[in-house]
């Protein structure tokens, strides 16, 4: 068997190649086979051999192949491993995670001159960043308004969440980052707080807060920060191209009618499990329209009721997916998961709700029972199936499907179901193969009342 040559044989540039492979996110990573963690590799392989350390320190674009990552404490030797990085990766972009202690609370944060040094010392390469995330105590660069704005402009992706108890602080955040297209912000607390970021370029936006907030600077350029408490909110800002939106129930009073999404496909509303309900200020959203193209709306520990659910589906013609996720909180005393009564609703499937002419139309309706009383459910139908109800005119039923847990879907229950559908349905069992633990049946409307 031929002996393997040592390292120190191959190719400066073969060499670079296997550092750079082994550090990007492949399918094949060297995590797959080291037990190293992703951050970490390009730590440990300078730590086997000087020529590995060699490789790393000559060829500086292998230090963008990893994010540069940051924990606490904030000691001298961060600050000058800070420098160290900064001085070795040259003229690249940046991309790294600052992370502080996660088991600290707000309410016991006091200031550290070190963590303040490094954030200087990272401040000063802000041109340079590309890929920037803070989960840090404090907000990394506050500016006061009618100081000049924080320049970024190879700024693609910022992830700003911090934990400060703010009580008499007013924070503003500013900058021009013409490259931007994603943020993510998650603030302990925000009443005080205003943005102004170039919204109308974003791609993919994160709002998440654990309160509600007192203004947003909706503006598209940098000419001022907010408006007067006094004057009356402006009309909707239209923010093309965001595609994807993540919105915090406590805060979707606040930051839903300041906008319109033409080109928003997915919505999702999470209430971070305090299970509110964003109101009927959500209906109000959809029906001006603020977001034509809505195809997928999904609930997170947020309370819908399910009547409000038909109105949505009643003003929204593109939709086609609606979920509503519970999480099942643990119940410490009864040593047993709770499970929040949210209602009928868990998953909607909508298909071809779009008629040849272009009148909304919503042709399939899939719900699985998880929860509630099969009499509400039953009530709930009638009005829907025999088109009793304030919105029936708008929501045409062509395929209706129940499933469930045999408890909820009694025989009774199938009974009244198909009664109540008379003749304009058509009825039939499903059979589960294997699942013993459900049961469903479904509705057809029969094709001579679908013209």
């Amino acid at each position: 068997m031929t002996p393997i040559p040592p390292i120190n044989r191959l190719p400066y540039d073969c060499l670079s190649e296997i550092f750079a492979h082994a550090c990007s996110p492949h399918p094949h990573r060297a995590e797959n086979y080291l037990n190293w963690p992703q951050n970490l590799i390009t730590l440990r392989l300078p730590q086997v051999c000087s020529h590995w350390r060699k490789v790393l320190l000559l060829n500086t674009a292998l230090w963008l192949t990893f994010p540069y990552i940051h924990e606490p404490p904030y000691t001298q030797a961060s600050i000058d491993c800070l420098h160290l990085y900064l001085a070795r990766s040259c003229n690249h972009s940046l991309s790294f995670s600052i992370h502080d202690d996660e088991n600290q609370h707000p309410e016991y944060i006091f200031p550290d001159s070190r963590q303040s040094e490094f954030m200087r010392v990272l401040c000063m390469e802000t041109h340079r960043w590309k890929e920037a995330t803070f989960f840090t105590k404090v907000p990394f660069f506050p500016a006061s308004p009618g100081a000049g704005a924080p320049c970024l402009p190879r700024l693609e992706r910022l992830c700003l969440c911090y934990r400060e108890k703010i009580r008499r602080q007013r924070r503003d955040f500013f900058m021009d980052a013409p490259a931007l297209r994603s943020v993510n912000t998650q603030l302990h607390k925000a009443k005080k707080n205003n943005f102004s970021l170039p919204w109308e370029q974003l791609s993919d936006l994160t709002l998440l807060y654990d309160s509600s907030i007192s203004q947003i600077g909706v503006f598209l350029t940098l000419d001022g920060l907010y408006w007067p408490p006094s004057h009356p909110r402006p009309t909707p800002t239209v923010l093309n191209g965001v595609e994807l939106l993540v919105i915090a129930a406590a805060a979707s009073s606040d930051i839903i009618p300041l906008f319109s999404f033409p080109d928003l496909v997915s919505l999702t509303i999470n209430g971070r499990n305090r299970t509110i309900s964003p109101g009927r200020e959500l209906t109000s959203f959809l029906s001006l329209p603020c977001v034509p193209q809505l195809q997928y709306l999904i609930f997170t520990d947020t309370y819908i009721s399910d009547d409000l659910v038909l109105d949505i589906l009643a003003l929204t013609p593109l939709l086609h997916t609606l979920e509503k996720y519970t999480y099942h909180h643990f119940d410490e005393l009864q040593e047993m998961p709770v499970i929040p009564d949210f209602g009928f609703f868990r998953h909607l499937t909508l298909t071809s709700n779009t008629r040849a002419n272009r009148v909304p139309r919503l042709k399939t309706l899939k719900i699985r029972v998880t929860s509630g009383l099969p009499e509400d459910l039953t009530n709930m139908l009638t009005s829907r199936l025999r088109g009793t109800s304030t919105i029936a005119s708008a929501v045409y039923l062509d395929t209706v499907v129940l499933e469930g847990h045999p408890r909820l879907i009694s025989p009774g229950v199938r009974d009244r179901v198909s009664q109540m559908a008379g003749n304009q349905y058509d009825f039939r069992m499903l059979e589960y193969f294997g699942r013993k633990s459900s049961v469903g049946f479904s509705l057809f409307k029969r094709a001579s009342l679908e013209a």
